[in-house]
């Protein structure tokens, strides 16, 4: 199939990108490019194959997708010193995870930001009655899921805060803009 030789062409690319990028080649990232990438993996992703061997190649592009991008995070995070997307906000919160298109389709990618999410709401309320890993996970993508639905909205950002009452979770929108995804 036409589409899945240039999606393949595509990844390859992005590959290239990044190597020059980190190289030092190149002066910012190719966030352009990699979001036509994960929107066509996302969109190829869901299309009904007919043929084994097309669902079977797709699977396997989309798996190169993903592993590309939690080797880059990896390689950026540690290149920085830091946890570039993953930091929470200056306000001094505890712990904060970053929830975009990628991470509802692979929750797998984000599993050590929400473990790190829960542990500091578990320490945050001493001993009261807090939710599983598994609620938060499955609240938290649901409630990014229905935010992502609204045009503009690249990630959403959730991260403890305090609250009249105790800690909370807050989202946080993040907008694609100048320098972001979708520019």
């Amino acid at each position: 199939m036409e589409e899945l030789d240039k999606l393949e062409e595509k990844i390859r690319r992005l590959k290239r990108e990044y190597d020059l990028f980190l190289a030092g080649q190149r002066r910012g990232e190719p966030v352009k490019l990699r979001t036509e990438v994960e929107r066509e993996v996302l969109r190829l992703s869901r299309y009904p194959f007919h043929s084994t061997a097309l669902r079977f190649r797709m699977g396997g592009l989309a798996h190169r997708f993903r592993a590309l991008e939690t080797q880059l995070r990896a390689i950026l995070e540690q290149r920085d010193g830091r946890k570039k997307e993953q930091q929470p906000p200056a306000s001094g919160e505890a712990a904060a995870v970053v929830v975009d298109r990628l991470a509802i389709e692979t929750p797998a990618s984000i599993e050590r930001h929400l473990r790190s999410l829960h542990r500091a709401l578990v320490e945050t309320l001493d001993g009261r009655a807090a939710p599983s890993l598994e609620s938060l996970r499955t609240r938290l993508l649901e409630q990014a899921r229905v935010l992502m639905a609204r045009p503009g909205v690249h990630a959403i950002r959730f991260s403890l805060a305090d609250g009249e009452s105790g800690p909370k979770i807050r989202g946080e929108i993040l907008h694609e803009g100048p320098g972001s995804p979708g520019e």
